[in-house]
């Protein structure tokens, strides 16, 4: 704890030891093709925040000591500090712990408010479409997904949407994978985008297999069947996946990591919702198949808001040549050139030009989308209420330090709380 808390010594530090770790993240954004950390992410946050592409073009311009040095002096110059202590500690260890942490890094309180989440773009009620070429040039791999946004929802709301896309796995699956053979990857997402609610499917293909535009009319004629399968849902089979999503929210946890971590993010996050869990199985023991129904249709009207996000491989399906040749240097060196990205800048945007698609409008700079939409207030699921009462929260007043500390055991064995 000294060594991580305590100044960090330049003497010790050489240009060598910067490059090892910069090396690291460049080659693993090569290998995983970091288009995939963008699958949406810019499109619908509010913030102007650093792309990841820049983030990829600093690390291959190169970090030196002074750039680290000067980083870890910012870093601890103001902060505002947040804990959770779970174990086996009493109230006294845990708070002598949190004064031994805020006297050994010397900082001063934050100068303005800092949310731990972030604003939302509000979908327009009409279809979107942001289609992308890989920053790849030698990588055949696609990406589709087509996200539904839900808005401001409540805990119901979300235990709801989680019970819908379990009931979706199977199906999507079957449909997509194994019938269709689209991909490999193929899988729909409950998503909970600081605090604004939607779903999303899915599907990595192959520009030499398909097109993006043939997966996500594919993926639409799934969501379509999908309907059809709830409305003739028998009633057994409704419960049974609620009883299964119960029991999955039931379990127990197998370490104590695990419950470390489901309260840490509620600490993060800044919601304190510990029994978070126990009020989504009582919310599911209420649900009925025909307010499933009502909620899949109503992501699914004229009015719902869809963003279709695709990144698009190289391949025949696209019309690329069929000799496209990695842009890689032959002699080894980690110099920014060898990359099988070369020297990228930008994004390519791209057009649609299946039938399908041209009532969907074009997002062909993400900057310029983000906004003018209206973004959605800061927003956090805690309770069964309509959110309402919740939009109008404001981060913490960030001039204190606190130390949260839940389920934790004393040495008489009684559980408390800081």
């Amino acid at each position: 704890m000294e060594r991580i808390l305590g100044p960090v010594p330049k003497e010790c530090l050489v240009d060598d030891l910067c490059k090892c770790p910069a090396n690291f993240v460049r080659h693993a954004w090569d290998a995983w093709g970091f288009q995939k950390h963008q699958e949406g992410h810019a499109v619908c946050h509010g913030k102007q925040e650093v792309s990841v592409l820049q983030k990829y073009q600093a690390v291959v311009k190169g970090l030196t000591v002074d750039d680290l040095m000067a980083f870890v002096s910012g870093l601890k110059a103001e902060l505002y500090t947040e804990g959770l202590v779970q174990g086996n500690f009493t109230s006294t260890e845990s708070r002598g712990f949190l004064q031994y942490f805020t006297q050994k890094l010397q900082y001063q309180p934050l100068s303005a408010e800092v949310p731990v989440l972030f604003r939302v773009v509000e979908l327009p009620q009409k279809n979107h479409l942001c289609k992308v070429k890989s920053l790849n040039k030698g990588d055949a791999n696609s990406e589709v997904t087509v996200y539904y946004q839900s808005g401001l929802k409540n805990l119901r709301e979300h235990a709801l949407m989680e019970l819908m896309v379990m009931h979706m796995e199977e199906p999507c699956f079957d449909f997509l994978r194994t019938k269709e053979t689209l991909g490999y990857q193929v899988y729909p997402t409950c998503r909970n985008t600081s605090g604004v609610l939607g779903f999303s499917v899915t599907v990595e293909t192959q520009a030499t297999k398909f097109s993006t535009e043939f997966v996500e009319a594919k993926i639409q004629e799934f969501l379509v069947s999908f309907g059809e399968r709830l409305a003739s849902l028998s009633e057994e089979a409704f419960r049974t996946q609620v009883t299964a999503l119960i029991k999955l929210k039931e379990c127990e946890d197998a370490h104590l990591g695990e419950e470390v971590d489901r309260n840490w993010c509620e600490v993060v996050t800044q919601q304190y919702v510990f029994d978070r869990l126990n009020k989504e199985i009582q919310v599911l023991k209420h649900f009925t198949q025909e307010e499933l129904v009502s909620w899949f249709l109503e992501h699914r009207n004229t009015s719902s808001r869809k963003l279709s996000v695709h990144v698009v491989g190289f391949g025949v399906e696209e019309n690329d040549p069929t000799d496209q040749s990695v842009a890689c240097g032959s002699d080894g060196s980690d110099n920014p050139p060898t990359s099988s990205y070369g020297e990228v800048s930008e994004l390519t945007f791209l057009s649609a030009s299946s039938p399908s698609l041209q009532d969907a409008t074009l997002i062909s700079d993400i900057r310029a989308f983000t906004p003018p939409p209206p973004l959605h207030p800061y927003h956090k699921i805690l309770s069964l209420a309509t959110p309402t009462a919740e939009r109008q929260q404001t981060p913490l007043k960030t001039d204190t330090v606190t130390m949260a500390m839940t389920s934790t055991r004393n040495h008489t064995g009684q559980r408390g709380r800081v």
